[in-house]
Parts: structure tokens; C-alpha cells; sequence
């Protein structure tokens, strides 16, 4: 028999890891939207609106 303490235990740690992962995913969406809005980015306006658009939707996405 688990022990109830051990399941707790390990319910929280999947949950923190699955939480880890979808923060993860927005800080890398966050860095890549930076990269494009700074010197050496990307110039054109509307490429760049489009791909940070797409980058916060999909940040979004694995959140939920």
C-alpha cells in the first residue's frame, strides 16, 4: 500500500514539474519576442508584429 504521505508528495512534484515546463515555454516566447523588437531584430514592422503575435499565442496555448 502507498503511503498517503509518498502520493502527496509525488502529486506535487509532477505538478510542479508540469508547471516548470509551461513557465519555461512563456520565458522562452518572452525571449524570442525581445530578440525581435531590439537592435539586430527584425525590421520589418509587420513580420514582426506577426511572429510576436504568434509567439504570445502560443505561450498562451500552453498555458491552459
Amino acid at each position: 500500500m502507498v503511503d498517503l504521505q509518498e502520493k502527496s508528495i509525488e502529486l506535487w512534484r509532477d505538478a510542479y514539474f508540469k508547471l516548470h515546463l509551461k513557465l519555461r515555454k512563456v520565458e522562452d516566447a518572452l525571449i524570442a519576442i525581445k530578440a525581435m523588437h531590439h537592435e539586430g531584430g527584425i525590421d520589418d514592422i509587420v513580420e514582426r508584429d506577426d511572429r510576436t503575435y504568434f509567439a504570445v499565442c502560443n505561450a498562451l496555448e500552453d498555458l491552459q
